[in-house]
C-alpha cells in the first residue's frame, strides 16, 4: 500500500459507527401469506414501523422481491409463480406495504433470498461506512436468514429483530431459523424492537450554578413530570400475546435533549445493551487505525530513508566519475 493510498484511507475512514435498517420482503402479497390470524402481520408491521421512524438507525433500506419480465432467478426452480403471478416488478402485490412506505425508505430490488444476492446493495452499505446492520420482515427461514448470513459473511455487526420478523412457514420453521442464527452467528444475534429502542427517556439541561460554571444534568422524565426510574414488568394478554414494541413505547414519553434551552431534539435512543456494544465497535474501529497509523509512519521513514540512500548513491556515483556534485555547479 502506497503512502498516498494510506493517506486517502484515513481522509475517508469514519470513526463513528454507522447503523443501517434492513425492510426485508415486506411486500404485500408475502405480507398475506404469513400465518398468524393477522395478529402476527400486524405486530411485524408495527415493530418495523417503530424502528424505521427511529433515530437510531441513519439508513433505512427497503429490499424486496422485484423480478422484472423475463429477468431470470433460479427461485423459479422451486416456485414457478416467481417472476409469473407473484413478486411481479410493478404490480400492486409487489409493492412495500402502506405502512411503511411513509419512511421512504432506500429502495434495492432483489431476485434471490438474500438481499446480498445483488452487489449493489453491499456496494451502497460499503459507500455510506455502515457498521451495523439490524434486518427485520420476510420470511424467517429463508430472506432473513440468508440476508444476515450474508451480512456477517460481510464483515458487519448483524442483528435480527426477533419481534419484527415472521415467516409463512410457520411458528415452527420460524423458530428453528433463529436457532440456526444463533449457531452460525452466535447469541447476540439477536435482538428484540425494545433492545434498539430507548426504555428510559432524558432531558438534558445546561444549569448556571452560582460560580458561573455550566455543567450537564441527566434527568429521567415522563410526560414532563420528573420520576424515579422504575423497572417495568410487561405481561401477556388474556390472549397470551405478548405487547408490541409500538404498544408499549406509547406509554412512554419521547426523548427530549435541550442545549442551553435553545433547541431540543426528538426520537427513541438506542438502548444501554446496543449502544454498549456499538461502543466496544467503535474502540476497535480506533485501535486498528492507531495500529494503521503506525504502519504509515513506518512507510514514511522508510521511504526518507531509501530516498537518502538514492542520493548518496547519485554523489558517490559522481565523484568516482571525477564530476563536480550538483549542488556545485553552475
Amino acid at each position: 500500500m502506497t503512502t498516498e493510498i494510506v493517506e486517502e484511507y484515513y481522509e475517508e475512514e469514519e470513526l463513528e459507527p454507522k447503523p443501517a435498517l434492513l425492510l426485508i420482503d415486506m411486500s404485500i402479497e408475502q405480507l398475506d401469506d404469513v400465518q398468524g390470524e393477522g395478529q402476527l402481520k400486524k405486530t411485524v408491521i408495527q415493530n418495523a414501523k417503530l424502528l424505521a421512524e427511529s433515530k437510531f438507525f441513519q439508513l433505512v433500506i427497503d429490499c424486496r422481491m422485484w423480478v422484472e419480465p423475463g429477468q431470470e432467478t433460479s427461485l423459479t426452480w422451486v416456485n414457478r409463480e416467481v417472476g409469473n403471478s407473484k413478486y411481479v416488478a410493478n404490480t400492486p402485490g409487489a409493492a412495500l406495504t402502506p405502512e411503511l412506505s411513509g419512511n421512504n425508505p432506500i429502495f434495492f430490488p432483489k431476485q434471490n433470498y438474500s438481499a446480498f444476492s445483488s452487489s449493489q446493495l453491499l456496494e451502497y452499505l460499503q459507500e455510506q461506512h455502515v457498521t451495523h446492520v439490524c434486518i427485520c420482515g420476510l420470511n424467517t427461514d429463508s430472506s432473513i436468514a440468508a440476508t444476515a448470513t450474508d451480512s456477517f459473511s460481510h464483515h458487519f455487526e448483524t442483528y435480527v429483530v426477533t419481534d419484527a420478523v415472521a415467516t409463512s412457514s410457520g411458528k415452527g420453521a420460524h423458530d428453528a431459523a433463529l436457532q440456526n442464527l444463533t449457531r452460525n452467528i452466535g447469541p447476540d444475534v439477536l435482538v428484540e424492537a425494545t433492545d434498539l429502542l430507548a426504555d428510559d427517556y432524558y432531558e438534558e439541561e445546561i444549569i448556571e450554578e452560582d460560580d458561573d460554571e455550566e455543567y450537564v444534568e441527566e434527568e429521567i422524565i415522563v410526560d414532563d413530570e420528573e420520576v424515579v426510574e422504575e423497572e417495568e414488568v410487561v405481561v401477556d394478554d388474556e390472549d397470551g400475546n405478548v405487547p408490541s414494541a409500538a404498544a408499549a413505547a406509547e406509554t412512554t414519553s419521547k426523548t427530549q435533549v435541550a442545549y442551553g434551552g435553545a433547541s431540543s431534539k426528538t426520537g427513541p435512543r438506542a438502548s444501554p445493551a446496543i449502544r454498549s456494544r456499538i461502543a466496544a465497535r467503535k474502540q476497535e474501529i480506533e485501535k486498528g487505525i492507531q495500529s494503521d497509523q503506525d504502519r504509515l509512519r513506518a512507510i514514511r521513514e522508510r521511504s526518507k530513508q531509501q530516498e537518502r540512500a538514492r542520493t548518496d548513491q547519485a554523489i558517490q556515483q559522481r565523484k568516482d566519475m571525477g564530476l563536480k556534485p550538483i549542488a556545485q555547479m553552475d
